[in-house]
């Protein structure tokens, strides 16, 4: 079954079971991915796992960004809320990548792509975001890069 549909019959499903809100974040979730479709103009053609995956990763950066802003604005009750939808939305995203595995990557394409100095680091980006894509945070991934390329020029 692919990612879509799931994510449609869970929402039925929660709904159902008059479980408010798990079919509130999957309603959430349901409509951010017909929107991509109409956005698209994909409305007849089925929508990928890779299409379904990026539309979540927006939507789970959207929920950090404002698990942080409410945090920071002391709204612990909305953070906890968005704590919640976030914890819904990553059961549909594979599994992330640890900074270790990240750095180890980093390592190994560094080497393939003949990364030498701090002057490298897009060239390293460039190589690297592509086998990293939905697999690990972009943030992380940026900082990884520069930590390795700065070590280069020490």
């Amino acid at each position: 079954m692919q990612l879509y549909d799931q994510i449609y019959k869970d929402m039925i499903d929660a709904k159902k079971a008059r479980d408010e809100f798990k079919s509130g974040a999957l309603s959430f979730i349901y409509a951010a991915l017909k929107q991509y479709k109409i956005d698209s103009r994909k409305q007849n053609d089925p929508i990928t796992d890779e299409e379904v995956v990026n539309v979540l990763n927006k939507a789970a950066k959207q929920r950090k960004d404002s698990i942080q802003m409410y945090e920071n604005g002391g709204r612990t009750e909305l953070a906890e809320k968005e704590k919640k939808e976030l914890e819904i939305l990553m059961n549909y995203l594979p599994k992330q990548l640890g900074e270790a595995e990240v750095a180890e990557i980093i390592k190994n394409e560094a080497a393939a792509a003949g990364v030498a100095s701090p002057k490298d680091m897009s060239k390293l980006m460039g190589a690297v975001m592509p086998k990293l894509k939905g697999r690990a945070d972009g943030k992380l991934v940026s900082d990884l890069v520069k930590k390795y390329v700065s070590s280069l020029g020490a």
